[in-house]
């Protein structure tokens, strides 16, 4: 830990919002409050400021991810001295609910917009109850959950439900950018997938012809693209891609093709590595001042809260449809240390084109850029060139905007498009879907625009004329039980969610009322048809019935209900926790006092658990299991965070006291402990002299999940010391599933697969190609050796590969084919390099001394003969040397066949026309 402290200041933009902070809080009562700043601005900074000025207070930070956590601990580290802080990310509330009770002044919430996740906002609920002089300050770059949509259809805004609307510092990022508090990007989107772009117009051949023309003529490749903006050639990059697999092919694409003129660095972070691993990456990327280009691949490890200094641009590879990832994957380049240590912009190159991915990202980007323009923080010319269309995107609006582009299509009138429109009614006696053509695209498109307010009035009246529903006003409540009502009368029950709309507002509108959430007119309207919220479709019990169940209930188990009893156990959890928070009616208290039920308990202590677990073990003469009622489930609980590292050092040791052994896991596979499953491994190991795959039953499955475990950090010390025992890899999980492919291609075929039969093929050439460069491991070399997959890890010269060629030729009498293996296929790509003209001269030469003429059709052996034969047949003779290729290639075959290199074929085909040549030269 450093002892000398780094100076704590404020940028100024974040001094305003900790004033506004300290101002809210000494001057209202209210306890919860939300501060929202984009990716890059250092809202960090402002809670570490307010910790210090409040050195003495106890505080709870909560964040997301591990690594945000680790990230905000050494900040702490670097700027505060000793301050008393709890750590915690969201999912590991529940401990924090546990084990501190009435003890925060503050909760610092994070990442705040993942308070919507039900289970986080239960458990924050529960925390904030037990703390309920705590003050609760939410820190986010965004306050909606995206992936959580109203029935409204807009975003539930959690700055609203959570904080009540308590927002004291709301900097969004495009004013964040035109007030230069972030830098202004380089923006280069598109996508790569020409092929993509061309089928989505090859119905009409005159489009699909001038299409192709124009994109192959007008659009860069990548290479140049990267080449044209990354200025710095010692800069660093982040690539965000979509998964392990993802990032191994994307890799392996940048560093043979896009990046091959630089001299580049390569790092990595991913699930499959250590979180220390991870992080000495991340170091080692940022550390790195050499002049190498630095490159990052990320695969789900920076997509939120995680600030790196010194990043140039970002890179995304990664398709994305949630604000959220887009937003905080082009961060990663936007921060406002950048505008200190850089004098350009950073660079964004959307390669998958996120941009058209996601609704409203145009419409932030282009306002924002004519902003700048107007307020002369850039000019015309710099606004070109920052925001640039390198490639583009399709449906049809998108296709008219790259043929604008390139000014070569004209864009079709819209009366053209209606004309269109009814020819495709008048055949199909309906209008098309978006995936059916550009026509459905456009309809989609134009009835969008419609239900916006941005068509026209001529673009309505023509809908209107077809009786098009635009469905653009959103339906009040009150016309939605008029829906409802409906539907019940033609259904006799009430909509599910697959019954569309009407079923999917019914659901919502439920979830609300039973939340809380649900205004006096709806909860009424819904007591009107007896809707009960805590079961589907039954009629509402009245609060009688309920407690006649609860009594039937415990006549017959003789105990009260829990959570695992179903709809009486959750009404009763439901209707203690009421009890507890002072909303339950006078009737329902008197109703539980009678039946002696305690609902005014806070959580239990750690110390009271321990002592009911004693007094389970003193009755029972063993431990609980998780049916045993709440004290199984808490004792699972306990052991399991045990295991994880999660739980602190209080309950280890009373676990110890107890000889509890946390090693014994118990599986839904017969029960067994882990001792039992290295008993079966060693076992399967003595009869198959191997570990066994996934193929190979529940033990391969078993030891499948154990590797998984153990890469992603989450396996005991046991488990991990027995592996090792064992020198089984936990890295090779990933290659043992693509070697059982692999061998299983073998059996099928009796042979390995070429690179263009399937998923399996390409690995196995990526693989190669690896090994050619020296980045595979020993275990991959030696699964290929074992196979006896040639793994020459040493890239053939073009010497060798003549030499390797001649030897075929004098072998087989003809030129290799790609089916004929490496040498096929180097040949193969050599004459492609020769029409491309990327060939070298030596090479040219090479071809030239053998008479290969490239335009002419390589002939087999067979075809050869044939043409003999038909030259005898017209001549009566075979020919001479000087008569053309076919008497050439006959002196060739009879020097062969003196010198013993005929292949037996060659031999048995000579001796049937009676031709000898057992002549030596003189």
């Amino acid at each position: 830990m450093n002892t000398e402290k780094k100076k704590l200041e404020l940028y100024e933009h974040n001094l305003e919002a900790y004033n506004e902070l300290i101002n809210f809080i000494n001057n209202n009562k209210n306890n919860k409050i939300c501060i929202i700043r984009p990716t890059g601005t250092g809202k960090a900074f402002i809670e570490l400021k307010f910790i210090e000025e409040n050195i003495d207070k106890k505080f709870l930070h909560i964040t997301s991810y591990t690594e945000n956590l680790n990230q905000f601990k050494r900040y702490v580290d670097e700027y505060l001295d000793n301050p008393n802080i709890v750590y915690s990310t969201y999912a590991g509330l529940k401990n924090i609910c546990n084990d501190y009770e009435d003890y925060f002044d503050y909760i610092i919430t994070d990442e705040f917009h993942h308070i919507g996740a039900p289970k986080w906002t239960a458990s924050l609920n529960k925390l904030s109850n037990q703390n309920p002089n705590a003050t609760i300050i939410g820190l986010s770059a965004t306050e909606k959950r995206y992936s959580d949509i109203t029935i409204n259809g807009t975003p539930r805004d959690v700055s609203e439900e959570y904080f009540n609307n308590n927002i004291i510092a709301n900097l969004s990022l495009s004013d964040a950018i035109m007030n230069g508090i972030l830098p202004v990007p380089n923006y280069i989107y598109g996508i790569i997938n020409i092929v993509e772009i061309l089928n989505n117009c090859k119905n009409d051949k005159n489009l699909y012809k001038n299409a192709k023309k124009n994109i192959e003529k007008k659009i860069n490749n990548i290479k140049s693209v990267i080449n044209e903006n990354i200025k710095r050639k010692n800069g660093k990059y982040i690539i965000f891609c979509r998964n392990i697999e993802h990032k191994e092919s994307v890799k392996y694409e940048a560093l043979s093709e896009w990046f091959i003129d630089f001299n580049v660095s390569v790092y990595d972070i991913d699930s499959t590595k250590s979180v220390k691993k991870n992080r000495e990456n991340i170091d080692n990327f940022i550390n790195n001042n050499d002049d190498t280009l630095k490159l990052l691949f990320s695969v789900n490890m920076l997509n939120e809260g995680v600030h790196i200094k010194g990043v140039d641009g970002v890179i995304l590879s990664r398709y994305t449809e949630s604000n959220n990832v887009y937003f905080q994957q082009i961060g990663r380049a936007l921060s406002s240390d950048y505008i200190e240590y850089n004098n350009q912009n950073p660079v964004i190159i959307d390669l998958v084109n996120n941009i058209k991915n996601i609704a409203n990202i145009v419409d932030f980007w282009i306002p924002l850029y004519n902003n700048l323009k107007e307020i002369n923080r850039i000019s015309e010319k710099e606004c070109e060139s920052l925001f640039m269309l390198k490639f583009n995107s399709l449906n049809s609006n998108l296709l008219i905007e790259l043929f604008n582009f390139i000014n070569k299509i004209k864009i079709k009138p819209i009366e053209e498009w209606f004309k269109e429109l009814d020819k495709f009614y008048e055949k199909n006696g309906r209008y098309p879907k978006t995936n059916e053509g550009s026509i459905g695209h456009w309809l989609n498109d134009i009835k969008v625009k419609a239900r916006q307010g941005k068509a026209s009035d001529y673009i309505l009246s023509e809908l209107e004329k077809r009786g098009i529903n635009l469905d653009f006003k959103i339906k009040s409540t009150k016309e939605r039980f008029k829906e409802l009502d409906k539907f019940y009368e033609e259904n006799g029950r009430y909509p599910k969610k697959r019954d569309g709309s009407i079923g999917e507002w019914f659901i919502d509108i439920k979830v609300k009322a039973r939340q809380g959430k649900a205004s006096d007119y709806i909860l009424s309207e819904l007591e009107k048809r007896n809707i009960n919220l805590n079961t589907i479709y039954a009629k509402a019990k009245s609060m009688e019935e309920w407690f006649k169940e609860l009594d039937k209930f415990y006549e017959e188990n003789g105990r009260y209900p829990n959570t695992k009893d179903k709809s009486m156990g959750n009404w009763f959890k439901d209707i203690k926790v009421k009890a507890r928070q002072g909303k339950a009616s006078d009737y329902i208290l008197s109703e539980l006092e009678k039946r002696g039920i305690n609902f005014s308990s806070k959580c239990k202590s750690i110390e009271e658990w321990f002592k009911e677990l004693d007094k389970f073990y003193e009755e029972d003469g063993r431990y609980p299991k998780e049916r045993d009622g709440s004290i199984g489930e808490w004792f699972k609980n306990i052991k399991v965070k045990a295991r994880q590292g999660k739980a602190s050092d209080y309950i280890l040791s009373e676990l110890e006291k107890r000889n509890i052994n946390l090693n014994i896991i118990r599986t839904s596979i017969r029960g067994r402990s882990i001792e039992e499953w290295f008993k079966e491994l060693d076992k399967f190991y003595e009869e198959n002299d191997r570990y066994p795959n996934t193929n190979d039953g529940s033990i391969g499955s078993w030891l499948k999940k154990i590797k998984v475990k153990a890469r992603q950090g989450k396996a005991s010390d046991y488990i991990l010391s027995e592996l090792e025992k064992r020198n089984i890899s936990i890295i090779s999980l990933i290659i043992d599933d693509k070697l059982i492919e692999l061998d299983k291609f073998y059996k099928e075929n009796g042979r390995y697969p070429e690179w263009n039969e399937g998923k399996i093929g390409q690995w196995l050439l990526s693989t190669k190609t690896r090994i050619k460069h020296g980045k595979a491991s020993d275990y991959i070399l030696s699964e290929l050796e074992k196979r006896g997959i040639n793994t020459n890890n040493k890239y053939k010269s073009a010497e060798e590969q003549f030499i390797e060629f001649d030897k075929f030729y004098k072998e087989n009498y003809r030129y290799p084919r790609a089916k004929d293996g490496e040498i096929g296929r180097w040949f193969l790509n050599t004459i492609n390099r020769v029409k491309q003209g990327k060939a070298s001269d030596y090479v040219l030469s090479e071809l030239e001394k053998r008479n290969i003429s490239l335009n002419s059709k390589i002939r087999s052996a067979e075809e050869r003969f044939i043409e003999l034969d038909k030259f005898y047949e017209k001549n009566g003779r075979y020919p001479k040397t000087n008569e053309g290729g076919i008497g050439g290639w006959l002196r060739d075959i009879r020097a062969d066949v003196r010198q013993g290199k005929a292949s037996d074929y060659i031999l048995s085909e000579l001796e049937k026309r009676g031709i000898k040549s057992n002549k030596k030269r003189k």
